[in-house]
């Protein structure tokens, strides 16, 4: 990466995966730091989906079959499909100019690999580690145990994936707190349950070993672990099953920054879409949301309105 690079160009470096371990780590530390640089994330992501959508309908009108009588006998040649890059800098510097003068803030999502570590840096009590007991009351049960080869239909791949993103939320925060206690013992439990090909070498098992370090050195494997699970389960599932852990941390200590978060309403909206297909899910989900309109939030209503949530979205 070239020291000339703009700040919008590293953000959508870290976004579409370009940047080297020490880079995209110091890049994440910036996002963790600072709710302004997570909103800039956010619109840089955001724009540069609606120009590869852009690009997306220029390549299939230029593949739309044309009638015989209209075509030409003699060769053309074609001008290139893609943007140059400039041009599509330009198009990002216009879009961010105009957000930062009219204060407009878009949502989108990070890297799933991203995720946990980022909703456990939102949270504003998150330094305190979890609360006493918080990894023994789980919400949910599995009829299967979690066997990894067991979750064969997809409403248990979902529930398995759900499990997981609830529990690399909750290592995410332990790390965050450096208490090496929960930290070994749930970087343990996740890799005997999702990840027990990851071998000695792997991620959560170094995660583990190295519990009590700095969250500079634990954060990427964390998203390392997370990145890996995900591609064998469900990565919106686990999106889904680690925003709601967050969002049961953040009900548990009233931390209503959290809940006004605009990507905690962008999560809201996908999960809607997630969970049509499983009413008690939904169900659940839509007391959520009715808890949520309030400002402040019903806190009394709202913790066990999440983990009802939470034992829809993680039980098999």
């Amino acid at each position: 990466m070239s020291d000339q690079e703009t700040d919008d160009e590293r953000r959508a470096a870290f976004l579409d995966g370009r940047m080297d371990a020490r880079r995209r780590q110091e890049m994440l530390a910036r996002f963790i730091a600072s709710e302004e640089e997570r909103e800039l994330l956010a619109v840089t992501a955001d724009v540069l989906r609606e120009l590869e959508e852009e690009d997306a309908e220029a390549d299939a009108a230029d593949q739309a079959v044309i009638p015989l009588h209209t075509r030409r006998p003699e060769p053309v040649q074609e001008l290139p499909r893609r943007r140059m890059p400039a041009l599509r800098w330009l198009a990002l510097a216009a879009v961010l100019a105009g957000v930062a003068l009219t204060g407009r803030a878009l949502t989108t999502r990070p890297s799933v690999a991203d995720e946990p570590v980022l909703l456990a840096a939102r949270l504003e009590h998150g330094a305190q580690g979890l609360p006493a007991g918080w990894t023994e009351r789980r919400p949910w049960t599995s009829v299967r145990g979690e066997d990894p080869g067991a979750a064969s239909s997809p409403t248990g791949r979902s529930a398995r994936s759900a499990r997981a993103g609830a529990m690399l939320v909750d290592l995410s925060v332990a790390v965050e707190a450096r208490d090496a206690a929960a930290t070994r013992v749930l970087a343990a439990q996740l890799a005997a349950r999702f990840d027990p090909q990851g071998g000695r070498g792997g991620a959560l098992r170094d995660i583990a070993e190295g519990a009590g370090k700095s969250p500079e050195r634990l954060r990427p494997l964390i998203g390392e672990a997370t990145e890996r699970i995900a591609r064998r389960l469900d990565a919106d599932a686990l999106r889904l099953g680690a925003w709601t852990e967050a969002a049961g941390l953040a009900a548990a200590r009233r931390d209503a920054g959290f809940f006004r978060d605009p990507a905690t309403r962008r999560t809201l909206d996908d999960a809607g879409r997630l969970t049509q297909a499983d009413p008690p899910g939904h169900g659940a989900l839509q007391q959520v949301r009715l808890l949520l309109a309030a400002d402040p939030p019903r806190w009394e209503a709202l913790a066990p309105a999440l983990d009802a949530l939470a034992r829809e979205l993680a039980t098999e």
